[in-house]
């Protein structure tokens, strides 16, 4: 029985150490000039490339981002939050999107993100990119959900590969 106890937790300990660094994710979004959500699934689509990419990922979905933070380069409230939850990188992600509802009520949506990634730790910028996503005569088979996802798979796979360097 002791014998199983320990190995049970052996495992459990063993796996979580596969895992690599921690990253803290922060997006502000503007839709037609506004400070709104439009594309919340972009956090999803960058979690989800990074988790399979080996990273803990996490946010604090409570902080709505209604301030120009991230082009403001105002982000020491971000990095403490980063820092406090032991993250070694931040990535900040800024989102500015168009959205127009058509005649045939589906959504038209171009949108253009910028991202940065930091060494949480010490602030220092080690990359940045952008990434854009247009559903213009498209709007039927991808709608703004799928663009979000999309748009953050974009994000995530190009930062995945940056921080494999780190």
């Amino acid at each position: 029985m002791k014998k199983t106890l320990f190995l049970t937790v052996f495992l459990l300990f063993a796996g979580f150490s596969v895992f690599g660094e921690m990253v803290y994710v922060y997006i502000e979004e503007t839709c037609n000039g506004e400070h709104v959500e439009c594309l919340p699934q972009t956090r999803s689509g960058i979690f989800d490339e990074l988790f399979e990419a080996g990273y803990i990922v996490f946010d604090n979905s409570e902080d709505k981002a209604e301030t120009d933070r991230i082009m403001g380069k105002k982000l020491s409230p971000v990095f403490t939050q980063a820092v406090s939850g032991g993250a070694d990188f931040l990535i900040a992600v800024a989102i500015a999107s168009t959205r127009e509802v058509l005649a045939s009520k589906r959504i038209r949506l171009v949108s253009t993100s910028t991202y940065f990634l930091y060494d949480a730790l010490t602030g220092k910028l080690l990359a940045t990119g952008n990434a854009t996503i247009n559903n213009k005569d498209r709007e039927e088979e991808m709608p703004p959900a799928q663009c979000g996802i999309s748009m953050g798979k974009q994000i995530g796979s190009a930062l995945g590969g940056i921080l494999g360097s780190y």
